[in-house]
């Protein structure tokens, strides 16, 4: 019997380890992996030993240097590091400042844990899944987010939005791949505890830390305070503040002229102010002083659109792209430039090399609904609409043009006037959506709502309307 029962158990064994081994990938247990021990808390103390800003940080070199914010050690030197198993450690020095990524390194009295692996932007794409740590009830927990837009301000700065419902607030939060590597940290925009409501992660050049000796530099008080100014000047624009945006920027040029980052920033800004001339000028400063400055060209090109130079629009839009193939809303502008001159071939060229990770994306899936629709490519035409509605679920045009896909080409009546039906109630004047939408109807023999459109579009467009009735008679 003993026997048996050792066979019996080693059996039932074997059943639960294949068993467990099985539970995650049959969606039973939803595995979250822990914080990495390589997250601490940081807080920064001032002269007479009182607590100041709490943010984040993350271990690196051998354990005992910490990457964090800059923004926790404005004006002093002192702070205290807590570990991920709650161990305490003193900060020692304030190795580097770096005031343009806001970032700083500090040497603790003690080793700290294990260091993190950094990866930096280059593993990190639109819509790819990301982690950052969050406070938490029992300590610091995960939250999962995907990356909804990668801003190149510049090519040694680029800011990463990400989609979550709980934006992180502490300066110095790190962010993380899929693969559990350091990509940015979080950019407190503000020095001390000043808010500014803006959230964004700065991505990392892989291992370009500030380094010893860095510390001494960074007091330079004019070149941090033009760096303090530069950051207030892109919060401001992202608040759309643009008059307060052009002052910041300005103020930073005031402290340090060889500043290309401040003149792109201010050109944009006078952009915005309808200040033309003066934007060129910026701008054109900004590609001079920082060759490959891919943003600084973009809006270049917008400023000489503005001003009818199609020609000088174009070739900047151009010159982003080379500098920065990312840019999608370069490639879209020279696509639109492109579809508007009917070179449809061009256009789709263009228009089908960005992601959707720029203000008109949905337009652009509406161009490219367009040119198939002309190359009689009527399903992807289709398609192409209902991307543009998804990301912008009150696009009229692309609901009329859809119906018109489905109505006209397909022969799908029915299908149509669900489309048309949609046209009409974000537009209710459009004359053209009220008439398809009565033929919708006509043609699934709805001819109560098709009369419908008929007497109101007798007041908004009498010949469409006749037109309507006609077919409708013909119907009977």
């Amino acid at each position: 019997m003993s026997a048996r029962f050792f066979f019996l158990g080693c059996r039932c064994l074997l059943i639960a380890i294949f068993a467990l081994a099985w539970l995650p990938l049959m969606g039973f247990c939803a595995w979250e992996p822990p914080v990495p021990p390589s997250v601490v808390t940081v807080v920064g103390l001032d002269g007479q030993g009182n607590p100041g800003p709490r943010g984040l940080g993350v271990i690196i070199g051998k354990g005992e240097r910490v990457l964090t914010s800059a923004s926790l050690f404005a004006g002093q030197d002192a702070g205290v590091i807590k570990t991920g198993k709650g161990e305490m450690r003193l900060i020692r020095a304030v190795a580097g400042v770096d005031p343009a990524s806001d970032l700083a390194v500090v040497q603790t009295t003690e080793k700290c844990g294990s260091p993190v692996e950094v990866a930096g932007i280059h593993r990190l794409q639109f819509k790819n899944e990301v982690r950052f740590p969050v406070p938490g009830q029992a300590g610091l927990d995960w939250s999962t987010a995907r990356v909804s837009g990668i801003l190149p301000l510049s090519p040694r700065l680029t800011l990463i939005k990400v989609d979550a419902d709980n934006l992180p607030e502490l300066a110095g939060t790190p962010l993380y791949n899929r693969q559990g590597e350091l990509v940015a940290m979080l950019h407190a925009f503000s020095a001390g505890e000043t808010p500014t409501g803006i959230r964004f992660f700065l991505a990392l050049n892989q291992g370009n830390f500030p380094g010893s000796g860095d510390r001494s530099k960074s007091k330079d008080l004019r070149k941090s305070a033009a760096w303090q100014a530069f950051w207030e000047g892109v919060a401001a624009g992202q608040r759309q503040n643009w008059s307060e945006a052009q002052k910041s920027f300005a103020a930073a040029l005031r402290l340090q002229e060889k500043f290309p980052e401040a003149y792109c920033g201010r050109g944009v800004a006078r952009h915005h102010l309808g200040d033309y001339p003066g934007a060129v000028q910026d701008l054109e400063e900004a590609s001079r002083r920082l060759p490959g400055y891919a943003l600084a060209y973009l809006w270049l090109g917008k400023t000489w659109e503005r001003l009818g130079n199609r020609e000088g629009a174009a070739k900047a839009f151009s010159q982003a792209v080379a500098a920065c193939p990312d840019l999608s809303e370069a490639s879209f502008l020279l696509g639109e430039m492109a579809y508007r001159q009917e070179q449809l071939a061009k256009a789709r060229e263009y228009l089908e090399k960005p992601q959707d990770d720029f203000p008109q994306a949905a337009r652009r899936w509406w161009y490219l609904g367009n040119i198939s629709r002309a190359q009689e490519r009527f399903g992807e035409a289709l398609a192409d609409y209902d991307r543009a509605v998804k990301l912008e679920p009150i696009f009229p045009a692309a609901y009329l043009e859809a119906g018109k896909v489905l109505l006209v080409d397909l022969g799908r009546s029915q299908e149509a006037a669900v489309k048309l039906k949609e046209a009409v109630r974000l537009q209710p004047k459009d004359s053209a959506a009220r008439y398809y939408l009565g033929l919708a109807h006509g043609l699934s023999w709805n001819f109560g709502a098709a009369w419908e459109q008929y007497f109101t579009l007798q007041d908004l467009n009498p010949t469409l309307a006749e037109q309507l009735a006609t077919v409708l008679e013909q119907r009977r």
